[in-house]
């Protein structure tokens, strides 16, 4: 029986900043005149679909070029086709200007994006990286590896006290066990202390 998820701290990521950096800078990068170079405008579908991909706008401009080529002659034929790559040579740019930007946010879904006043927006954003901020104990070999650690740093706090009241000469040999430093807990580290984690890898 799996336990319960248990919260025992904060990483203090600042992915939230720079995922508000990579938005300001993909405003930079795609905006209404670009988008209008496909005979678009800039909304919150087409974003969207530039995210995963632009699968939909690339099946629309292939299907237009398509139809201008029918009756033309060979020379517009290959004056058609070359432009058509062209076009979706630019489209390949914009999808690689979004996935620059957005794919160290991978996690944050496609529908959280919008469009507002021609500008990307992302909303309920706030909650995703607070969650991911935090440091959880997902089972019990984790749990008692930061149960002990806690009983450890008790003791040595009390020790620490003792030392201080009566004055120890040398802190009780704090060259080798620093006791005026404290003792630090280190969730992240806390993590890897189960059967599979990094501590236990020859």
């Amino acid at each position: 029986m799996s336990m319960e998820k248990r919260c025992i701290g904060k990483r203090g990521l600042h992915e939230k900043s720079d995922f508000n950096r990579a938005v300001e800078d993909l405003n930079g990068m795609i905006t209404s005149g670009v988008i209008s170079e496909f005979g678009e405008k800039l909304d919150t579908d087409l974003m969207r679909d530039l995210i995963v991909g632009a699968p939909k706008l690339r099946k629309k401009l292939v299907i237009i070029f398509d139809k201008q080529s029918k009756g033309m002659l060979p020379a517009m034929k290959r004056q058609n086709e070359e432009t058509r790559e062209e076009v979706l040579s630019m489209l390949d740019k914009v999808v690689n200007d979004v996935r620059f930007c957005l794919n160290p946010f991978d996690y944050i879904p496609v529908e959280s994006y919008f469009i507002e006043n021609g500008k990307i927006q992302a909303k309920d954003v706030e909650k995703i990286f607070e969650e991911r901020d935090n440091i959880y104990l997902t089972n019990e070999e984790q749990k008692e590896v930061y149960e002990k650690c806690l009983e450890v740093r008790k003791v040595a706090e009390e020790l620490l006290s003792m030392v201080r009241k009566y004055k120890v000469p040398g802190g009780l040999g704090s060259r080798t066990f620093p006791l005026d430093e404290g003792l630090n807990v280190r969730p992240l580290a806390v993590l890897e202390c189960h059967s599979k984690g990094l501590f236990m890898q020859g």
